[in-house]
């Protein structure tokens, strides 16, 4: 099939064909798949979602909290600590040197088993604006953060107990704290009902906790600190190089292809599905990963390259006709090659790094593509091409598939 696809797109050299390398990279090197092993063709691989759209699309990363010491503050503390997002309320993207306080009462609850709710805290006006540090214990944590949300807490951070209380207690690490089952939350019509918490809220360790308490009661505060971010990140699946018969290094390039979001269909003509993403459900919107999903990214790149090309504006940078020209294939695919951008890839612990070479790797060949770096624009640079050149040797070309 490989050799079927080089020879067509020989034989019409103005249309690039894209073809997705395959998933089977977790096997190893050596798993892209006929025909991504043609050689007139764009192999691409997939990339992992940037950290932005895995958290648009649900994901909730481990929030790392960094401690900012106020001026004079003595106390030894950590880089960050690790704290767990809870399964309700929103998730908190950036906080940027928050004051952080500790609750009054501690716990933020109310005065008895049988009146677990506390309307706001004692220390209301002091923790507007602010992030709060809430003990674990005494009431569910949604109540703590109703309590906290009510005085104008901008985030609430749970702190662990030391030892356990009951059998399958989780201490002292952080765990994802969930509303209480049975118990109406966001139900406004049940019999022990909970307002929907909407200020963001994690859990610490009760060793960081006690950290956290010492950073609040010297005047400190709190950011959160960048994610690592995972758009350059090559995905698990994406199928690797070399092609086993004669070596060359394939994909090409890699596009992202985690959990992209396209269109479905019921494949009812007389449905007139429309609507939004639903989980498990049949949807007008699908969501699915792999190769297959990064090349159409890439074939939509390649597009752009193209329209380009043809308008002209590779010569000044402006949109420029008559200085247009049809590209070939071979032209569309050096300047998506050029374009790559170094991604990273897991090492043998598991970890994903740059790799220290500029490439071409086997693993995912020139890179992502990125076409700030070959399309300029309003006289950034001139590019000056030279498409269709023969190679010939005396009188005679030579022309080769």
């Amino acid at each position: 099939l490989r050799r079927v696809v080089d020879d067509w797109v020989y034989r019409n050299d103005e249309m690039l064909v894209l073809v997705a390398a395959g998933n089977d990279g977790e096997r190893g090197y050596a798993t892209v798949g006929s025909p991504a092993t043609a050689k007139n063709i764009l192999a691409v691989g997939a990339a992992d979602l940037s950290l932005n759209a895995s958290i648009d699309y649900g994901a909730r990363p481990d929030y790392r909290l960094a401690p900012m010491p106020a001026p004079g503050d003595t106390n030894s503390y950590g880089s960050a600590y690790v704290g767990v997002p809870a399964a309700f309320g929103p998730y908190a993207a950036m906080l940027r040197d928050v004051s952080v306080v500790k609750a009054d009462p501690p716990e933020a609850c109310g005065p008895s088993d049988g009146d677990p709710r506390l309307e706001r805290l004692a220390n209301h006006a002091d923790v507007r604006g602010k992030v709060v540090l809430i003990a674990r214990g005494a009431c569910n944590f949604v109540l703590k953060c109703n309590a906290a949300e009510a005085s104008g807490a901008a985030m609430v951070v749970v702190t662990n107990r030391a030892a356990a209380q009951y059998y399958g207690d989780h201490v002292p690490y952080p765990f994802t704290m969930a509303p209480p089952l049975g118990e109406g939350y966001g139900d406004a019509g049940s019999d022990y009902a909970h307002p929907v918490v909407n200020i963001p809220s994690a859990m610490v360790s009760y060793a960081d906790g006690q950290k956290l308490y010492a950073l609040a009661e010297a005047g400190g505060a709190i950011t959160i600190a960048d994610l690592p971010e995972t758009a350059h990140d090559l995905a698990d699946y994406s199928g690797m190089g070399p092609v086993w018969f004669d070596m060359r290094i394939k994909p090409d390039v890699v596009c992202p292809g985690t959990s992209i979001r396209s269109a479905g269909s019921d494949a009812d003509l007389t449905s007139n599905q429309c609507g939004g993403y639903a989980e498990g459900a049949v949807s007008p919107i699908l969501e699915l990963s792999g190769t297959s999903m990064a090349s159409p990214l890439c074939a939509g790149a390649a597009a752009l390259v193209r329209q380009y090309l043809t308008e002209g504006w590779h010569v000044a940078g402006t949109k420029d006709p008559q200085n247009g020209l049809a590209p070939s294939a071979a032209l569309l695919k050096a300047f998506m090659i050029q374009s790559g951008e170094k991604l990273k890839t897991a090492t043998a612990a598991g970890a994903k790094l740059y790799k220290a070479d500029l490439g071409p790797t086997l693993e995912y060949g020139w890179g992502m593509v990125n076409l700030t770096s070959v399309m300029h624009f309003n006289g950034e640079r001139r590019i000056f091409l030279r498409d269709r050149a023969e190679i010939a040797e005396g009188a005679a070309p030579h022309h080769f598939c």
